[in-house]
């Protein structure tokens, strides 16, 4: 939760930084997004390494044992990322067919969709 804060702070001064001061616009957003899930991923190994040892065996590179029954995992894992990736992408089709009808019709899209997202971060278990 720290590491996580210290890192939302961060990141506006490096939104700062490189979009206002070096007037990098999107590129500079893209640099200071990059930047913060770094320090991010540097901060939580460094921290969980050092701190917190009974989690350190969570932690390892993977060997041959790791990919031991990949296959069968693939078999399952495959078609269902496909299944989520079309029926998303059917929701943005569904937005882009709207905005060629009218802007208030994106709009009701846009909002439906975003609330949709919402229901589906919460049986994900984002």
């Amino acid at each position: 939760m720290i590491i996580q804060l210290i890192s939302a702070t961060l990141h506006v001064l490096w939104c700062y930084i490189f979009v206002s001061c070096l007037e990098l616009q999107l590129i500079g957003v893209a640099i200071s997004n990059t930047l913060t899930a770094l320090i991010n991923l540097i901060a939580m190994t460094l921290y969980v390494t050092l701190f917190l040892p009974e989690l350190k065996e969570g932690w390892f590179l993977p060997n041959k044992e790791a990919f031991v029954n990949l296959f069968e995992y693939l078999k399952v894992s495959v078609p269902t990322m496909l299944m989520m990736c079309f029926e998303w992408w059917s929701f943005e089709v569904q937005t882009y067919f709207a905005s060629l009808i009218s802007v208030d019709s994106t709009a009701a899209q846009v909002i439906i969709l975003n609330s949709l997202y919402v229901i589906f971060c919460v049986t994900m278990g984002f």
